[in-house]
């Protein structure tokens, strides 16, 4: 890849860490969180770890770059909007300081949380798959 590309990447990157974080932030607001929360919430840390884990490599010199830039960006991309429409629920969610009312939101929107949370899931997948491309 070239310095510009890898440049692009590596704030596409940085922007995505950012979202993800206050996505994470929004959950420390859920005292009353059940397992399905707490698990999303462990799911988004372990995706910040990979995009982190990302970003060190992308800006390592010593490193060949074997995946493809319009890969990484379609997945980049893909996970922007992941992140922004879970952001979004979560704060639909946290509107309500009653937890009554919190909890009966979240029954409501369980499904929908579930596939962000099967796609959050799915990203870690890809990002660890070429993590694993790029260190071999």
């Amino acid at each position: 890849m070239d310095p510009v590309t890898v440049t692009g990447l590596v704030s596409s990157i940085v922007q995505l860490i950012e979202a993800a974080k206050k996505v994470n932030d929004i959950f420390q607001t859920f005292k009353d969180r059940d397992k399905e929360l707490s698990a999303l919430r462990d799911d988004i840390a372990a995706f910040i770890e990979a995009l982190c884990g990302f970003d060190r490599i992308l800006r390592s010199r010593n490193t060949i770059h074997r995946v493809s830039s319009p890969a990484l960006e379609d997945v980049l991309r893909n996970s922007m909007e992941i992140v922004i429409e879970l952001r979004d629920w979560l704060l639909q969610l946290s509107t309500s300081t009653l937890s009554a009312v919190r909890r009966a939101k979240w029954v409501q929107h369980k499904s929908a949380l579930k596939k962000l949370h099967g796609k959050v899931r799915e990203k870690i997948a890809m990002l660890h798959t070429f993590l694993s491309i790029t260190q071999a």
